[in-house]
């Protein structure tokens, strides 16, 4: 035993409870709060035999029909000692009679579940409905009554056979009307839902429909027994024989597993309904429509979206570099290009390019010298867009490199010059000397004359710049000329 306490101390007193309870005769009604009472179960045989067609649904199975066969176990409400703490009924006349659901095992649900109770945590995925519990009362105690209110606003419930969840030994003592006894389990092998019933035309729905209102059933060493037990309920007045104990129940919490996608197929629709580790992914059905997987949904399209509390709004927009903004009124969002950033507060390129905007026209976005920054510079003005200065000179840009902005006579200004640009004139050879190659390149005044190096002149080397007429070519003389001697 666990409990450290005599148990021919805590006998008597159990007993005392128990037969206080089986005097009690209070009709309180039932509305059983947040967690059922522990239930001692006993095997019985009733008389007369009797079969119901019902119809059940509950969180695991719609409404289904079923074939209710006689009353084969009567469950009691019952005090229960266990670690030194004392459990008492709360609902002490309310009694259940289970009915065993006519080819039930056929169905099987598959789904995760974990429960918790007094005796450990659980985790089951696999249930078959087996039998309901029906709210009974005792009829010798209170005799039948049509319109019970305990049976009346009691829940039902629907048990189903699990696997076997093993556990370590507990031991305990239970007592209810018809005996105090220990007991000692190691394995559950039932768990009763809350569920809904429709009978004879009339439907009682589930009262409380809450996670602690479940029951799970652990076996116990079975012990012999004689009594005689009148009872009733919604399918009439029973009398039974009961012949030993069965099991011990206790309130149970019950949350259902959410389903992992990914760990299960798309359904007959092609949906797909697990949950996803990361927060904001959804579970999709994949290309070939044979398996689950969680994807990250593309962001909204900023015409969709609405600006949040502080007038910011996120959806994207179509064309790169446009900005999703909230309208004037602040009441909805689309997207707008951006102006460019100003030529300060933009760096160079990759390409050490600078592509701000200056604030002075004509002005351009130039790198700094060490290329780390940018800034507007000024340009010089076109020539042509001014006139010469006070000393007949132009200083504008030309167009074209290597052309020269200078004073043209004859144009409209009052001194009668104009600027313009004017490629200049290619210089006379002789007034440059021959390049490092000893080419001379500059134009001589009589056509057909060449620009040449001509040996002994004033430069270092000798040589300087001329103009030579090149000897004839054969191809030029008279074939009919006497050659000279």
């Amino acid at each position: 035993m666990k409990a450290n306490f005599s148990f021919w101390a805590h006998f008597c007193y159990v007993l005392r409870i128990a037969t206080m309870i089986s005097l009690c005769t209070s009709t309180k009604a039932i509305a059983q709060g947040f967690e059922p009472d522990h239930y001692l179960s006993y095997h019985i045989k009733a008389m007369p035999f009797s079969t119901e067609s019902i119809s059940l649904s509950d969180k695991f199975i719609d409404w289904t029909e079923f074939i209710a066969s006689n009353a084969f176990k009567l469950f009691n409400p019952a005090l229960k000692i266990h670690d030194g703490n004392e459990f008492a009924a709360q609902y002490p006349d309310l009694h259940y009679a289970a009915y065993k659901l006519v080819d039930a095992e056929s169905i099987t649900i598959n789904q995760a579940i974990h429960v918790s109770n007094q005796f450990g945590e659980f985790d089951i995925d696999q249930l078959n409905p087996n039998y309901l519990l029906l709210p009974t009362r005792d009829g010798y105690l209170h005799g039948r009554a049509e319109n019970d209110a305990v049976t009346q606003v009691a829940d039902h419930y629907l048990c189903y056979d699990i696997p076997e969840q093993i556990i370590e030994a507990v031991d305990g003592v239970v007592s209810d009307i018809f005996q105090t006894r220990e007991f000692s389990t190691i394995k559950a092998t039932r768990l009763c839902t809350p569920t809904a019933k429709i009978h004879d035309g009339n439907q009682y729905d589930i009262i409380n429909d809450v996670n602690s209102n479940h029951l799970m059933c652990f076996e116990i060493e079975k012990r012999r027994l004689f009594k005689i037990m009148l009872f009733f309920n919604q399918f009439g007045a029973q009398k039974a024989l009961v012949s030993r104990d069965s099991e011990i129940c206790l309130p149970s919490t019950l949350t259902i597993t959410p389903d992992v996608c990914g760990d299960s197929a798309p359904d007959d629709n092609g949906i797909c309904g697990g949950i996803c580790e990361n927060p904001g992914d959804v579970c999709q059905t994949s290309e070939d429509g044979q398996s689950c997987g969680c994807v990250t949904p593309p962001p909204p399209a900023c015409k969709d979206t609405a600006p949040d509390d502080n007038g910011v709004c996120g959806g994207t927009c179509p064309n790169a570099g446009d900005v999703c903004e909230a309208s004037a009124d602040g009441t909805t969002c689309g997207c707008v290009t951006p102006p460019p950033p100003a030529c300060k507060d933009a760096g160079p390129d990759e390409s050490g390019v600078c592509g701000g905007t200056c604030p002075n026209a004509g002005d351009t976005c130039e790198t700094s010298a060490d290329g780390t920054t940018c800034g507007c510079v000024p340009q010089p003005p076109s020539c042509g867009d001014i006139g010469p200065d006070d000393n007949g000179i132009c200083g504008g840009v030309c167009a074209t490199v290597g052309d020269v902005c200078q004073a043209i006579s004859g144009g409209p200004d009052a001194d009668g010059a104009y600027c313009g640009c004017v490629t200049p004139s290619p210089p006379a050879c002789g007034d440059t000397g021959p390049d490092d190659m000893g080419v001379c390149g500059g134009v001589c005044p009589n056509a057909g004359d060449v620009c040449q190096i001509i040996s002994g002149g004033p430069n270092a080397d000798g040589g300087y710049c001329g103009c030579v007429t090149p000897p004839p070519s054969h191809l030029d003389m008279d074939p009919f000329e006497p050659l000279s001697h």
